[in-house]
């Protein structure tokens, strides 16, 4: 059972949004990436299509999403259609660490714990190709509060299929390294509840009992879910959340 496999199933029990923060912290990197009518955006790892629907919906922008997930693209589409988004919201299988989009093609970028799965050191460069000069990149990620324990990184990195992260003053690094001016860092670890309450909570009463119901006809799930909520039980004062809006400067090849 893959982070996916998850995914998918709480997204077909009702949950809307999966990132830590949920949609007040989309919207919060939205208005600081200046997204707006007449920006084009992309959605890196759009999965079903909530976010981008949602910012095509709020903002009057144009949105593309990208997955690698077949699945998740069908899914997408579905949504896409169902709220008749179809002249605002596009959906494309794709993998980040090669855009298959001209450079200088959008004027944001948002990404909702996506890079911490990616080779940060081939995605970021093509995060930057895409963006026109002086566009922006929001970039939402789970954090480290504090150095982990041994073991503790490489557990996550198993546990998660290649998750790795690290301090917000790293992610802020990461950006100033790969070409962009730092505009905001949002640390909201304080103010996050926990995320299985949150879950709870977003599912209500009939999505908790789909998920009862998917739970006990996958006990291989149940297991790898409990292991997951002991992992973020080992990180309580270790991990964190945050995100990081950067603007993409100009450079002499450009």
């Amino acid at each position: 059972m893959t982070v996916s496999d998850a995914d998918r199933v709480m997204y077909e029990c009702g949950v809307e949004v999966l990132h830590p923060g949920g949609r007040d912290k989309t919207d919060e990197m939205a208005r600081a990436c200046q997204v707006g009518p007449g920006r084009r955006v992309l959605d890196l790892g759009g999965g079903r299509g909530t976010t981008a629907c949602h910012l095509a919906e709020t903002y009057g922008c144009d949105v593309v999403a990208i997955d690698t997930s077949p699945d998740m693209v069908d899914a997408a589409l579905r949504l896409v259609r169902e709220r008749g988004l179809q002249n605002h919201v596009s959906v494309v299988q794709a993998d980040a660490h090669a855009l298959p989009f001209a450079s200088g093609c959008f004027g944001a970028v948002l990404v909702e714990c996506v890079t911490t799965m990616l080779d940060r050191a081939r995605a970021f460069p093509e995060l930057r190709r895409v963006l026109t000069t002086g566009g922006y990149l929001g970039d939402l990620e789970m954090t480290y509060r504090a150095t982990p324990p041994p073991g503790f990184d490489a557990d996550l990195r198993e546990a998660w299929g290649g998750f790795t992260t690290m301090p917000l003053d790293g992610w802020r690094d990461l950006f100033v390294a790969n070409g962009f001016e730092v505009t905001h860092v949002e640390d909201f670890s304080d103010r996050m509840e926990h995320l299985g309450r949150t879950f709870v909570k977003d599912l209500g009463v009939a999505g908790v009992a789909r998920l009862t119901g998917k739970l006990l006809a996958r006990p291989g799930l149940v297991r790898d879910m409990a292991g997951w909520e002991a992992l973020l039980r080992r990180g309580r004062g270790i991990l964190g959340y945050g995100y990081v809006v950067g603007r993409r400067m100009a450079t002499p090849t450009d």
